[in-house]
């Protein structure tokens, strides 16, 4: 997820839609990351 964070902050303006398929691979990584957080919302 750092990999992504850093492909969408450093590199907004050029983005590679290859890598960013390769990190939609580890989407559960998100759903597992808002089923956490929700109950606090």
């Amino acid at each position: 997820m750092v990999g992504l964070r850093n492909l969408l902050v450093y590199e907004y303006t050029t983005i590679d839609v290859e890598k960013l398929y390769r990190y939609l691979d580890q989407l559960p990584d998100f759903i597992q990351f808002i089923e956490s957080v929700q109950p606090y919302l």
